[in-house]
C-alpha cells in the first residue's frame, strides 16, 4: 500500500491525476492508509524548493482533511498539523488558500488543543493581508473566527487574548465588500460585543461596521447564493445593537441618518433606533434626548409616509419605555425620564390649545405612544394633557374640532387600560372615572 500511495501522491502533485484526492481521502477515511503515512508520504513535496509543488502538496494534503471529515486525530496529531499549517503562513502568496483551506479542516472537524486557537489567530494576522486574497479564502478566516467565538470550548482561551484577537479581526475585516464575507462577519462582531472585552476598541470595531450603514445592497438577478438587502441590514442592525459600548457612537449616526432624504435610510435608521432600545441603558439615551425628539417631532408632523410615522412613533414608544424601565436599576434615571417626557408633552399640549388645532392628531399618536410605553409615562402624559384636551372639548363649537379632541381623548383613554391591573382597579385609575374627574362634562364625551 505504501508503494500505491506514494504512485498516487507523485500522480497528483506532478498533475498528472488531480482524481486522486478521492481516492486517498477514501483510503484515510477507511483507516486503509493513516494520517501519519500520507503526511509522510507528502514529506519532499511539502518542502520542495518549487513552489508549484509545494502548493500541489499543500493543496493534496488540505483537500484530505476536507474530504475525510469522519477522520478521527488525536490531540498530537492535530497539534502537529496545526504547527504545520501556521508556519506555511509564511510561504509564497499562491500557497496561502491551501492552508487556510486546511485550517478551517482543522477548525471544523476536530477538536483543537488547548492554546491552537490563540496560535492560528496570532498567525493569520501577523501573516495575512487580508485585503490582498480572494473572497473565498477571506471566507475561511471569517468562518474560523466566528467558530471560535460562538464555540463554548474555545470561549476562556479567546478571553485570554482579547485585545489581540479584537484588533486583529479590526484590521482584517476592513474594506470588506463581499456580502456572503459580510453576513459571517457581522455574527463576528456580534458575538465579540456579547462576549469579548473591548472597550479599548469599542470606537475603533463600531467604525469597521458602520460604513455599511444604511445598507445599500441589490442582489444580482441571477445570484446563486440567495442573499438579501434585508439578511445585511438585520445583521447589521445586531451588531450596531450588541452592546450598549456602542451607543455614543451609533446614537449620533442613526439622528444623522434620519434626517436623510432617502425614505429607506430613515425607515432603517429609525427601526435600528428602536432595536437600540433592547440593549443600550437609559443614561445612554439621555445625553440626546432632545436631538431624538427632534428628529422623531419632525417624521411624524410632517410625515414622508405611513411607514415612516409609524417607525418613528415605534421608536419614541420604546425610547420612553427603556427610560422608564431604567427606573428599577438607575435612580438618575429618574431625571432622564422627567427631562424626556417635559420635551415632548410640552410641545404636544402647545399644540393641543391652538386654535386652529392643526397638529392635533400627530400631537396625538405621539401622546399615545409615550403614554403606551409605561405606567410612569402613562401616568405623566394623561396629567399633563387630558385636562387641556377635555377643556378643549368643551369650550369649542365645532364639531369637527370636538372629533378631533374626541380621537385623542380616546387614544388616552385606551393606552391607560394597559396599567390599570397596576392600581388594583381603583377609580383614581379608572379610565372613564379619571375623565370625569378632571371634567364633568366628559361624560357625554365618553358617550358620544
Amino acid at each position: 500500500m505504501d508503494q500505491e500511495l506514494i504512485s498516487q501522491v507523485e500522480q497528483y502533485v506532478n498533475g498528472s491525476d488531480d482524481s486522486q484526492v478521492d481516492s486517498i481521502s477514501e483510503a484515510v477515511t477507511c483507516q486503509s492508509v493513516t494520517l501519519h503515512r500520507l503526511v509522510e508520504a507528502l514529506g519532499p513535496s511539502l518542502t520542495n524548493v518549487d513552489v508549484d509543488v509545494r502548493v500541489r502538496g499543500t493543496r493534496l494534503l488540505s483537500g484530505v482533511l476536507q474530504t475525510a471529515t469522519s477522520l478521527t486525530l488525536n490531540g498530537m496529531e492535530v497539534q502537529l498539523l496545526v504547527d504545520f499549517y501556521c508556519d506555511r503562513l509564511k510561504d509564497r502568496h499562491i500557497v496561502i488558500p491551501h492552508v487556510l483551506g486546511g485550517l478551517w479542516a482543522l477548525v471544523s472537524y476536530h477538536s483543537l488543543p488547548s492554546g491552537s486557537v490563540r496560535q492560528i489567530c496570532t498567525a493569520v494576522f501577523s501573516e495575512i493581508h487580508m485585503q490582498g486574497i480572494s473572497q473565498g479564502d477571506r471566507r475561511y478566516f471569517y468562518n474560523m473566527a466566528l467558530t471560535f467565538l460562538e464555540n463554548q470550548v474555545y470561549e476562556e482561551e479567546l478571553k485570554s487574548f482579547a485585545a489581540d484577537f479584537v484588533f486583529g479581526f479590526i484590521q482584517a475585516m476592513d474594506g470588506e465588500k463581499d456580502p456572503r464575507n459580510l453576513l459571517v462577519a457581522f455574527r463576528c462582531v456580534k458575538a465579540i460585543a456579547e462576549k469579548l472585552t473591548f472597550d479599548m476598541f469599542a470606537e475603533d470595531l463600531f467604525e469597521v461596521i458602520s460604513c455599511y450603514f444604511p445598507v445599500d445592497f441589490t442582489p444580482p438577478s441571477n445570484d446563486p447564493h440567495g442573499i438579501t438587502k434585508d439578511d445585511l441590514v438585520l445583521s447589521l442592525r445586531h451588531c450596531l445593537t450588541a452592546s450598549n459600548k456602542f451607543s455614543k457612537f451609533c446614537l449620533p449616526l442613526l439622528l444623522e441618518k434620519i434626517s436623510s432624504n432617502v425614505n429607506s435610510a430613515k425607515l432603517d435608521s429609525l427601526e435600528t433606533l428602536t432595536a437600540c432600545t433592547r440593549t443600550y441603558k437609559a443614561e445612554d439615551f439621555s445625553e440626546f434626548s432632545e436631538e431624538l425628539w427632534r428628529a422623531i417631532r419632525q417624521e411624524v408632523f410632517q410625515p414622508v409616509n405611513d411607514n415612516i410615522v409609524e417607525a418613528a412613533l415605534s421608536a419614541l414608544e420604546s425610547i420612553a419605555r427603556n427610560m422608564a424601565s431604567g427606573l428599577i436599576t438607575d435612580s438618575g434615571s429618574s431625571n432622564t425620564l422627567e427631562k424626556f417626557l417635559h420635551i415632548v408633552t410640552k410641545e404636544c399640549v402647545t399644540h393641543l390649545k391652538e386654535p386652529s388645532l392643526r397638529l392635533i392628531r400627530p400631537s396625538g399618536h405621539v401622546l399615545h405612544s409615550v403614554a403606551s410605553a409605561s405606567d410612569p409615562t402613562c401616568v405623566a402624559v394623561v396629567n399633563a394633557a387630558l385636562p387641556v384636551l377635555l377643556n378643549k372639548y368643551t369650550e369649542t363649537t365645532q364639531g369637527a374640532h370636538q372629533r378631533k379632541v374626541l380621537e385623542v381623548v380616546l387614544g388616552l383613554l385606551k393606552a391607560t387600560k394597559k396599567f390599570s391591573d397596576l392600581h388594583d382597579g381603583s377609580d383614581a385609575w379608572n379610565s372613564e372615572a379619571l375623565a370625569v374627574s378632571y371634567c364633568p362634562d366628559a361624560e357625554c364625551l365618553l358617550t358620544v
